[in-house]
């Protein structure tokens, strides 16, 4: 190999590895932590509980819609999933899917409001009485 081409590579891994850490370091920003709100903001703080007890399962996705579109969309897992938003209402949407081509299951939603500087505890129900539900703690 060519010492051109063999810098070539090791400067596009180089990249690779740069893009993955980022793209996990904003993920991280999303599980659990606190970010700073600007003003007009809230904070939408969303988890899953399964009726119960029994394991949470990873095949939960949620999408939260406000009015300028989709400002989350994300498999919940375990632990807490924490945005910043603008002040306002939200749809809130939840299901189950448990490959990449299997149909949505469980489906359920809510209107949900959060205003500026309120923190705003959303948790999704899932069990067998009803399938799926997202409520306010």
């Amino acid at each position: 190999m060519r010492r051109g081409r063999r810098r070539g590579l090791v400067a596009a891994a180089a990249g690779l590895a740069a893009a993955a850490v980022l793209s996990a370091c904003d993920a991280a920003s999303l599980r659990g932590e606190r970010p700073s709100l600007e003003p007009g903001q809230g904070l939408l703080v969303l988890r899953q509980e399964v009726r119960g007890g029994g394991p949470v399962p990873d095949s939960t996705y949620i999408r939260v819609d406000g009015g300028t579109g989709v400002v989350l969309r994300e498999r919940m897992g375990t632990g807490e999933v924490v945005r910043a938003v603008s002040g306002g209402s939200y749809d809130v949407v939840s299901w189950q899917q448990a490959c990449g081509g299997c149909p949505a299951t469980d489906r359920c939603s809510a209107r949900l409001s959060v205003r500026p500087e309120e923190e705003l505890r959303v948790v999704v129900l899932l069990g067998p009485d009803p399938g799926c539900s997202i409520v306010t703690a």
